[in-house]
């Protein structure tokens, strides 16, 4: 983990702030939300997360309901950085470039991170797909697991993006 504390310094400064929010994605998994709801959670304050939007997020979990595909951390910071800052105006293409470019950098810097920003991948899985029933959330579940890591860390590259884009 040194390591890729060293290669997010990279990216920029890590303040104490950004660290506890990260804390707070990390936490909100080992209670038993999934990786897109841990960041939806984490960020709750500056998005105005409510029980809607965790219901509405909870099929992003698993890399998509369990397909294994793209890792929920990485859909909860790519819809953390859409709140703020996507448009509702289907029109405007530049918001929409705009977020796409953020969105991109993020899933770049996730990828460097960690070498895929797919769910099976991160798992170390050859299945395609897992049955969709969910796991039980047992100590050995979260022990054969990356996916608190792998939160703590999406909420650290997304507060440090969004610091910079407030700083532009």
């Amino acid at each position: 983990m040194d390591n890729v504390i060293e290669k997010i310094k990279e990216y920029g400064a890590i303040t104490p702030e950004q660290v506890n929010r990260a804390n707070r994605a990390r936490e909100a998994f080992l209670t038993g939300y999934n990786c897109t709801q841990s960041l939806l959670i984490a960020f709750a304050d500056s998005i105005g997360t409510d029980e809607n939007i965790l219901k509405a997020a909870q099929p992003l979990g698993g890399g998509l309901s369990r397909l294994r595909e793209v890792c929920g951390a990485v859909s909860g910071g790519a819809l953390v950085l859409g709140a703020s800052f996507g448009s509702s105006d289907p029109k405007d293409r530049e918001a929409k470039g705009a977020v796409y470019k953020i969105t991109q950098l993020f899933g770049k810097r996730f990828e460097e991170l960690n070498g895929s920003v797919v769910c099976r991948d991160l798992l170390g899985l050859s299945e395609r797909h897992s049955d969709a029933s969910p796991e039980k959330r047992t100590a050995a579940y979260y022990a054969k697991r990356p996916c608190s890591e792998l939160v703590w860390l999406a909420s650290l590259l997304v507060s440090q993006i969004i610091e910079d884009e407030k700083e532009v």
